[in-house]
This record gives C-alpha cells, structure tokens and sequence, in this order.
C-alpha cells in the first residue's frame, strides 16, 4: 500500500482471499427493510454461524415462512453492516453511531436474559481493534473521572460490557458526535479531536432508554435471539472456544474474510435498520415500568373495562392502592397519563379513538368539565 500505518496495527496474520464469499446479499429493499442473503456452502465458518444463529428470531419453529427467513436475513445483514461501521476508519460526521447489542426476547424489567451473545462479539472486534473494555454494570459509571483512562489516541473501540438498565446514554454524546475528554490517573488531561476519538459498543440486556430523536439518530441497534443462552454457549455448539488457539487457520481465514465483507457491507447498503417491533416492545415496557404493567393488565383484564370511558382520577386512585407506598411519588399525574398511553401503543389498543385528532386536540383528549376519561379499544374493534 503507497500509505504509512503503525506497526502495531498489522495483524500478524497472512490471509488468503476466498474465491467464493461467505455471504451474498442477492436482495435488499431499503424502503421494506428487506433482506435476501445466500450463504456459501463451501465453508464451514464458526463466526458467520455464531452470527447467523444469533438472528435466527424463529430458530424453534421446524418450518418457517418466506417473510420470517427475510426476517433472519435483515437481522444478519444489520448486524454484518454494524461490524463493517465499527471497523473503519473513515469519519462522516453525519453517519456517526453508538452500536447497541440487546436481546430481542422481551423480559420483565430488570429481569436479566444474558448469554445470547452480544459480548462475543465485541471480543471479536478487540481482535482486530484496539479496544477499551469497560464493565458497564458499575454504578454511576459515569461519576468516575476516569472511566476512559484506558484511552489514548490509538484506541479504536469502547467497549461497554452488559450496561445497566439506566445506563446514562446522553453522557456518550461528545463521544459518538465530537471531541473526547480523556482524564488518565496521575497524568495530565487531554482531549481526542475527533478523528481520534473511538467508536463505541455496547452490550446490554434491557433496552437502552432514548429521549427521542436526538438518542436515536445516535443510536444503531442490532438485535440478538435467544438460540444462545445460559444453556447453551458458542462453545457448546462449536465444541470450541473462538477466537482461540483451538481455531486452525481456516478458520482464522474464515472470519478476517467476513470480517473484510462486513466493511464492503457497510460501505454499500450503510446502516441497517434491524427489523424492530420486538426492539419497540422491548423500550417501551421499560419505558411504562412493571408496576404500571402489572396493574394494567389485571384492571383491563376485565372487558368491560375495555372500550369505556374510564375516569382518569379513578384509574389513577386504583393504580395507587395497588402499588406499594414509596412508589407512589414516582407517579405525578402526568407521567400515569404517559404510561397509560404507552400502554395502549404497547397492547396495540387505540387510545381515545372516539375523539377526532384535530389541531386543536392533537392529543384527542376527552374532558367532561373538571373530568378527563381514557378509553382504550381494541384495534380490530375500530
């Protein structure tokens, strides 16, 4: 190559380039967000199956229909173009991302899932990348002054390890978008401009709360299903540990090629949506809270509670004797009207769907005097 590069950053690996790739995106509708990928079957590669596993949504049904496979492919198609963007180096200050890795089973929050994993495969890439590793199940990560003292110009990669349920995305800001201040033990402080400052990943096993559009533009999600899990690992599967001395050089072979066609990926189709109502579900169960959940599901239960008009004071009054007392200031009357709203997207339910959507009641609130009512229907109803 007519460039110079830091000796460090070669692989002391000579590769061979497959005469048959991989993988093959034979289709993509980017308005659909749908993929058609054919695998190669002259190859046997641990990593490409550990990925492929890791998007099988349907891996339990013995049959599955043409839309779930197209399902499977975008889901691995999102995560080969996350890797790809992860591994250049090329800066688009408007294509600048945080990669988030959560599991698409939908839990109970603060129910933790775990051992699908997403922290493969950000072992994975700190083979390639210099990374930064840092254990995000520490409290209040970011009140450490030196949470990025690992950091220096030569860092590639963060990578936040199974982050906790309100892990503080905002502070990432600076780092995924600008400059990065960097405060190392003992030494003095200095600042990455931002063609230094490294990409991030992270692994978590809730979703990673949003404020809208400025977290999502942020925010590359890539989803993983529950075909690993506690009982049963990649090692056991592949009878292996990868990214080990137990892979021979084909297999090495193997992912440095995908590895290679993962950044081709990026750079022709960019970053791929990953097929999100599971994700949506996920986010906004974390975003109504489980005690709102729970007392929602057994007061609408009842199906005369459904399609009436229920007096907002009276639901809040009921919520409030089914909650334990010092949870009650955590419910102004304004966040119970969100989450209730939110409940309606979650349960697909049309909330207040006799009331017109207009410019003067975008909300469609439906007030009686000094009374508000909420009504939820179900969609198939309306």
């Amino acid at each position: 190559m007519p460039n110079f590069t830091w000796k460090d950053k070669i692989i002391p690996f000579n590769p061979n380039l497959l005469d048959d790739p991989l993988f093959k995106v034979n289709q993509y509708d980017k308005v659909d967000n749908q993929a058609i990928i054919d695998i190669s079957k002259t190859h046997d590669s641990d990593f490409l199956k550990y990925l492929i596993n890791s998007s099988s949504v349907y891996w339990k049904k013995k049959k599955k229909t043409t839309d779930e496979l197209i399902e499977e492919d975008t889901h691995l198609l999102n995560k080969l173009c996350a890797i790809g963007y992860l591994l250049h180096t090329f800066r688009d200050d408007s294509k600048t991302y945080a990669v988030i890795a959560m599991d698409l089973e939908e839990s109970e929050i603060g129910e933790s899932n775990g051992g699908t994993g997403k922290s493969l495969l950000g072992y994975a890439l700190s083979n390639i990348l210099t990374d930064a590793y840092i254990a995000g199940k520490k409290r209040r990560l970011f009140d450490d002054d030196f949470v990025f003292e690992q950091v220096n110009e030569r860092t590639d990669l963060l990578f936040f390890d199974d982050v906790r349920t309100n892990f503080d995305f905002e502070f990432l800001y600076p780092v995924i978008t600008g400059k990065m201040m960097v405060n190392p033990k003992n030494k003095s402080k200095f600042t990455l401009n931002k063609n230094d400052v490294p990409k991030v990943y992270i692994s978590t096993n809730h979703a990673v709360k949003d404020n809208g559009k400025s977290d999502k533009r942020r925010q590359y999600i890539i989803g993983f299903s529950d075909y690993y899990h506690p009982d049963r690992s990649p090692k056991d599967e592949f009878k292996r540990n990868l990214f080990s001395n137990e892979w021979d050089f084909e297999q090495w072979n193997q992912f440095y090629n995908l590895m290679a066609l993962a950044v081709q990926a990026y750079f022709k189709y960019g970053k791929i949506e990953a097929p999100n109502k599971t994700i949506i579900q996920r986010k906004l169960r974390q975003d109504i809270g489980e005690d709102f959940i729970q007392w929602a599901e057994i007061y609408f239960f009842q199906e005369s509670n459904l399609s009436e008009r229920n007096n907002r004071k009276e639901l809040t009054e009921d919520f409030f004797q089914n909650i334990s007392a010092n949870k009650k200031k955590y419910y102004s009357p304004q966040k119970f009207s969100k989450c209730f709203r939110l409940y309606a997207k979650y349960k697909d339910y049309r909330f207040n769907a006799h009331i017109p959507k207009t410019e003067d009641n975008p909300s469609q609130r439906d007030k009686t005097g000094a009374n508000e009512f909420f009504t939820l229907t179900k969609s198939s109803t309306v």
